[in-house]
């Protein structure tokens, strides 16, 4: 796991996967070199329940996976809030879509189904 992100759990559905995991976004955020201030700073800070959903993505021989939705501390946040966040914590982030992050080049797919998450590697 990231510096940041503990106790995290994944449950796999057909074509998504719900993440949860206390987060701490300040520590999240500097280890992976984005960064942010001001307000956003003020109101995210400290450990808080996140819950995911998400769906993988392939497209120009690179492997996404698609943040769909995001509730942080039991709030949902606004599409415009999700992307900002993303851009501001992953540092390999798929603009085509705003809410997508770029997983390793080594990836050819990632399939999610019922219980089982398959890889396909090079």
């Amino acid at each position: 796991m990231p510096p940041g992100v503990r106790d995290a759990t994944v449950r796999l559905t057909a074509d998504r996967a719900t993440i949860r995991a206390l987060v701490d976004i300040s520590k999240l955020q500097e280890g992976s070199g984005g960064s942010f201030g001001g307000l956003w700073a003020m109101i995210l800070q400290g450990e808080r329940e996140v819950l995911a959903v998400c769906r993988s993505e392939s497209s120009m021989g690179r492997v996404a996976v698609e943040v769909e939705s995001v509730e942080f501390g039991g709030m949902q946040l606004p599409a415009s809030l999700l992307r900002w966040l993303i851009s501001a914590t992953v540092a390999d982030t798929d603009t085509a879509t705003g809410n997508g992050v770029l997983l390793p080049e080594t990836l050819r797919e990632l399939r999610i189904e019922a219980g089982q998450a398959i890889i396909v590697a090079n």
